[in-house]
């Protein structure tokens, strides 16, 4: 590889050469096809940059399909990512033609047709949200339709801002167009071009959208405003000269074009003199902007790690990042287990499993209260242990199903514990379980008695006495007991098995039996 002949980016000859791979998305850089990457740029509202990108998926990736919208948390604010790391999102049977982002916002670009065969684009977003120490993607496993720009055209570029979304529709025979969505309504905005050969291009910055314009390998831009109403663009200003079919990527407040000339590929800082840097052309790795107090780029590829017959192993997401500041290799290797469980993380889940024990140790270290038989209600029987560990298991699918919801994980992925091994904080579905479990059980014991596992294998919690029944309710703070000592501390919740009555510390402290009803006795003849 070689570096620019600059004295200043001497220092990034070695650097660079670590990211040949980076620039696979180019491939469709003869026709000036957008990159199918972007990184929200920074603004008060929305001070952390997210970056997204498509990534052709692997077919031995369990669940695979055609790609994979991949998501590169923010690397800055209260719980900053690690560099490397990433996130896949979404996977798609259908590859988008454009991707655009705003704050926590991705939208996406796909060519389609109306139901009357006529050309349509179909936009879409997806909302990202924090969700303890990790991400998670709303809605579940969809994307929020938008309405559709009816028009024949190739989509050239796509930007989103703030209530607005800009498209430009490209044709062989016809100068480009430029379309905006606002107030759910696309209008078409006249773009004055000195020749009909000018390609018009759009990203966003952190004031809003820009609209530029190509003529001759001089690029203008102008800004897309709203005024009293009305869509109107700025006085156009001149970036910079750059070759008549670039890429643009906007990171940050920054504009870079990508080149392509025979077997290399540029950089070059619009506005600068002379590129950053030249790249081998490789079609392994697909590339995103990475914005964090300073414009980065990171690539993405599938790898690897060993070929076994036996046993194959699954592919890795390799990603490498660099500073274009700096030229700083910032990580290079496959995705990061560490975002896994960060130090924080560590720390929390240490605390949590330190209470645990202690409370574990107080409560079998209290002894146990069942001294003499417990009376039970009259025509009931102790329930079967069998009917309780069904119950149990019944009321955990439950709970699980409930925090797989709410996470936007799949059901598999949270009983199987896959998400221990998912980057970002979604280990916190498991602890998130057994608290769910409680709420439930809390509320629904103390109003009936049961939950819907108990309900399903015929077995109740009542007071212990002897009394006909109906019993009466538990009451909320017996029910929190038992079902606190259940979930919370499950090993106590175990105890149940060598108790001489099956009941767990927690049906002891409560005071509570579980019971089944029994054909009541008829008198000896």
């Amino acid at each position: 590889m070689k570096s620019s002949p600059r004295p200043a980016l001497e220092m990034r000859r070695a650097s660079f050469t670590i990211i040949v791979f980076l620039l696979a998305f180019l491939q469709g850089l003869a026709s000036a096809r957008p990159p199918l990457a972007a990184a929200s740029p920074p603004t008060a509202q929305y001070p952390d940059s997210h970056a997204w990108v498509i990534v052709n998926d692997h077919a031995s990736r369990p669940g695979s399909g055609t790609v994979v919208l991949v998501h590169i948390p923010p690397r800055t604010g209260e719980l900053p990512s690690e560099p490397g790391s990433a996130q896949l999102a979404r996977t798609l049977d259908e590859k988008p033609e454009a991707v655009s982002a705003w704050g926590q916002e991705v939208y996406l670009a796909f060519k389609g047709l109306s139901p009357d065969n006529q050309p349509i684009v179909r936009l879409r977003s997806m909302h990202t949200l924090r969700q303890g120490f990790g991400w998670v993607y709303l809605p579940p496993d969809r994307f929020t339709p938008h309405p559709a720009l009816k028009h024949k055209g190739d989509i050239s570029a796509l930007a989103a801002a703030e209530e607005l979304v800009a498209v430009v529709l490209s044709n062989p025979d016809t100068p480009d167009q430029l379309f905006v969505l606002t107030r759910n309504q696309w209008q078409q905005l006249a773009v004055p071009t000195p020749d009909p050969s000018t390609k018009i291009l759009a990203w966003n910055t952190p004031r809003g959208i820009s609209i530029g314009t190509l003529t001759n390998g001089i690029l203008d831009a102008q800004a897309l405003q709203i005024i009293d109403g009305k869509l109107m663009l700025a006085p156009p200003q001149t970036v910079g000269t750059v070759s008549n079919q670039p890429t643009i990527m906007a990171v940050g407040a920054g504009l870079y074009a990508l080149e392509r000339t025979d077997a290399k590929v540029q950089v070059i800082e619009i506005g600068l003199p002379d590129p950053i840097a030249h790249f081998d052309w490789r079609p392994q790795a697909a590339i995103t902007p990475v914005y964090a107090a300073g414009p980065r780029i990171m690539a993405l590829w599938w790898e690897r790690p060993t070929q076994n017959q036996q046993r194959p192993s699954l592919p890795i997401l390799h990603t490498v990042e660099v500073s274009l500041a700096t030229a700083q290799i910032l990580y290079d290797g496959p995705l990061p287990v560490a975002e896994v469980l960060s130090l924080d993380e560590f720390r929390m889940l240490a605390m949590m499993l330190t209470a645990v024990v202690i409370g574990v140790l107080v409560i079998v270290l209290k002894g146990d209260l069942d001294q003499d038989a417990v009376p039970l209600p009259k025509n009931t029987a102790l329930a079967e242990p069998s009917r309780r560990f069904i119950a149990t298991g019944i009321d955990f699918a439950v709970a699980a199903a409930v925090v797989a919801t709410l996470y936007g994980v799949g059901f598999w992925q949270l009983v199987t514990l896959q998400v221990l091994i998912q980057p970002g904080g979604n280990w916190t579905a498991i602890p998130a379980i057994f608290i769910t479990g409680a709420l439930i059980g809390t509320i629904s014991e103390s109003l009936s008695g049961r939950t819907l596992g108990k309900f399903l294998t015929g077995v109740r919690v009542v007071p212990v006495g002897n009394y006909e029944l109906p019993a009466p309710h538990i009451g909320f703070r017996r029910a929190f007991i038992r079902n606190a000592v259940k979930w919370i501390f499950p090993p106590v919740a175990a105890l149940a098995a060598v108790d001489e009555n099956g009941r767990h510390r927690g049906d002891q402290i409560a005071n509570l039996v579980v019971i089944i009803e029994i054909e009541p006795q008829g008198p000896e003849t």
